[in-house]
């Protein structure tokens, strides 16, 4: 699966979703930046293109964990993506702020050579 990315506008890939979850790993890529893939209806947070196994997303939930905001099921304990126990309380001063505190930068896009030499190894 292929998944092209959007941040602010600014569109980046196709990566692998082995990459992706890479990039989440290292900062590069945040949970919240969209993430599409070909047959898919919309963009969606790439933190819920890549969980699991390879699986296709979940369904939406009707709920979001108090602290970062990502959806999580009704039955989750711990939220997938900022590990916080959604059933203890938040402080103010644990808020995530969703203003970025420092710019990141996406990995640049392969080029047709890079990608190709990627492909054949």
């Amino acid at each position: 699966m292929m998944i092209h990315v959007s941040r602010e506008g600014q569109q980046f890939g196709p990566y692998t979703q082995e990459d992706v979850q890479a990039y989440l790993a290292e900062g590069r890529l945040l949970a919240t930046d969209l993430g599409w893939t070909e047959g898919a209806a919309e963009w969606v947070p790439i933190g819920e293109l890549v969980k699991g196994d390879g699986a296709a997303p979940p369904p939406p939930s009707e709920t979001g964990c108090p602290k970062c905001g990502n959806a999580i099921e009704t039955d989750q304990v711990i939220c997938l993506s900022c590990g916080h126990n959604v059933d203890e309380p938040v402080q103010n001063s644990d808020a995530i702020d969703f203003v970025p505190k420092e710019k990141r930068k996406i990995p640049p896009s392969l080029t047709y050579e890079d990608e190709m030499a990627d492909r054949s190894a």
